[in-house]
């Protein structure tokens, strides 16, 4: 929903309740105010062990909270929550589990609420306009408490794990005083470092050590499986992972490409994306590697906005990923814009 702002698939706030053993995989679209689970976590809120597996893409530019969890947390407090997602925006306040945390301004309710802690970042950040965009998040003022935390976010275009000035602000007093044990992995989190105490409270750790802290986190709503509701076998509803068995010319060999067709061509039909599955070369990474998500560029820039592109990136699950060439085409649906792809001949939606 390009079109539409305050978008979160669980719900847009939570207060005095608790939202627990949840994950959710997908890819959420919208304008401004995105998050993987709830935009805002309020007074007496509580997540745990929640884990948001996926992508998210703003289109928006009011710079308005986007963030893999929740975008903000006032009095609320988020503890073991997990994000492996790629966050494309056009311009906003993005952190990778949450962009804002505030305790409300209470001195002595340090920790108690406003904290986020054991919580993990994986995956990529690209954002258009450089707007406070941080790994794990954007800003804790005031007095917002962050503690064992670790960030495997690749950042392009904003900072490797906390993402604004307000850092900073009145000698880290109000933000940088309440980070414990905080890390970055090195050789795999990415991001600049623009900011005074950048590095002071957050270190960097090796991917070992990353892994043994993680694990001692016992965060498990990540590893939970999505079973297929009873009700689509009662009703004899073909399982996604059947789909296109029975379809005219299936190769079981080429099951991956035509799931990875797909997310090229999402407004065609399943003939022609297993038509289209079996012309690709045998050597092609749409044959060979699952692939997470596509985005448009446009003279080496990141479209977020719907507009004209000459090229796509693609993410592949493996942590590679790839630019193809496109050409627009003419298109028989008016609200629909298609491209080829350069070498592949596949039509792009």
């Amino acid at each position: 929903m390009p079109w539409a702002d305050g978008i979160a698939p669980v719900a847009n706030m939570v207060k005095n309740a608790t939202v627990e053993d949840v994950k959710v995989t997908g890819n959420v679209v919208a304008n401004n105010n995105i998050a993987g689970i709830v935009n805002k976590i309020d007074s007496g809120g509580q997540l745990t062990n929640v884990a948001f597996i996926g992508k998210l893409t703003g289109v928006g530019d009011k710079g308005q909270y986007m963030a893999g969890i929740a975008g903000e947390i006032w009095r609320g407090n988020v503890a073991k929550a997990y994000v492996e997602a790629d966050i494309v925006a056009n311009r906003a306040r993005i952190g990778g589990l949450v962009a804002k945390t505030d305790n409300g301004n209470d001195s002595m309710g340090i920790g108690k609420y406003g904290s986020i802690r054991k919580s993990v970042t994986k995956g990529t950040i690209k954002t258009k306009v450089l707007f406070e965009t941080g790994g794990f998040i954007n800003s804790n003022l005031p007095f917002g408490k962050l503690e064992d935390n670790i960030s495997m976010m690749r950042v392009e275009n904003g900072e490797e794990f906390f993402g604004s000035s307000d850092l900073d602000y009145d000698g880290g007093y109000f933000t940088n005083g309440w980070l414990e044990r905080n890390f970055v992995v090195k050789g795999v989190s990415s991001g600049k470092h623009s900011y005074k105490y950048s590095r002071d409270k957050i270190k960097e750790i090796s991917q070992d050590e990353a892994n043994k802290r993680i694990a001692a986190f016992n965060i498990t709503a990540d590893k939970y499986e999505i079973n297929e509701p009873v009700v689509n076998r009662l009703n004899r509803l073909t399982r996604r992972e059947d789909e296109y068995k029975t379809t005219q010319d299936y190769k079981a060999e080429r099951d991956l490409a035509y799931r990875n067709i797909e997310k090229l061509q999402p407004f065609y039909n399943k003939e022609w994306i297993v038509n289209q599955g079996n012309k690709l070369a045998e050597d092609s990474n749409l044959a060979k590697k699952e692939v997470l998500s596509v985005t448009g560029m446009k003279d080496g820039q990141f479209v977020t906005d719907l507009s004209d592109i000459d090229k796509i990136m693609i993410h592949y699950a493996d942590g590679t990923k790839e630019e193809m060439g496109v050409t627009l085409k003419d298109s028989k649906v008016q609200q629909v814009r298609e491209y080829s792809v350069s070498g592949l001949g596949d039509v792009l939606t």
